[in-house]
């Protein structure tokens, strides 16, 4: 079991560089949604559907205004169901980033939906289901539902066992879950993949602080050479 120390610590380790950002400045398209709605249907390429959706995208951020710049659920609903609808083949693309602009207000509530249909919109595109995988994994663990994210995170690793992300991720929910030197051994995969990234680095270091007994193990020994 974490102790109340252990948690406290984690959180803030948890949420180490991303701070809640203040006022969000916002440009309003001057089309109408129906307006745009009927660029889509009419646009004769991907460039133009997408530049309309844009629009739209933006169209529906303003609504946030009065919601400190977070969606609402039936305004994310309805923003998914028109790029589910009428996005095509920039469907997935647009909702992936949608989902990192609301991780970047914190508003994990609303990355998650945004990465969950993302995940279930691309088929083909072997990187971009990777991070779906991985970011909807990373805003479970802001949402601390750990368990849940170990399963995307996983996911990804599947997918793309090279990349850092999933596996530095891996080992928060891990961690969390009380799997310690599983959770070690996914950051010490992620310092290795990386040479040494910094925020690796950390958890690391830091789940061998809280749990001397790991360091009894050889690969995390204090003369183990990453």
């Amino acid at each position: 079991m974490l102790t109340q120390t252990d948690q406290i610590d984690m959180m803030a380790e948890l949420f180490l560089d991303k701070q809640q950002e203040g006022h969000r400045e916002f440009w309003i398209p001057p089309e109408s949604e129906e307006e745009c709605l009927a660029r889509v249907a009419c646009a004769s390429t991907t460039g133009e559907r997408e530049e309309a959706l844009g629009k739209i995208v933006l169209i529906y951020r303003a609504k946030n205004i009065s919601n400190d710049g977070k969606y609402a659920l039936d305004t994310r609903q309805a923003l998914i169901r028109i790029l589910e609808q009428h996005g095509k083949e920039c469907t997935a693309d647009m909702l992936i980033r949608e989902g990192a602009y609301c991780e970047k207000g914190h508003d994990f509530a609303s990355a998650v939906d945004f990465y969950v249909v993302c995940v279930r919109a691309q088929k083909t595109d072997t990187k971009l289901i990777y991070f779906s995988y991985n970011n909807l994994g990373f805003s479970l663990n802001f949402l601390q539902k750990f368990s849940e994210a170990e399963r995307y995170l996983r996911e990804a690793i599947f997918i793309c066992p090279k990349k850092y992300n999933a596996w530095k991720n891996l080992g928060v929910s891990l961690e969390w879950q009380g799997q310690y030197e599983e959770a070690a051994g996914a950051y010490l995969k992620a310092v290795h993949l990386t040479r040494g990234e910094p925020r690796s680095q950390l958890h690391l270091k830091r789940i061998l602080n809280r749990h001397p007994s790991l360091r009894k193990i050889p690969c995390f020994s204090i003369d183990h050479k990453v």
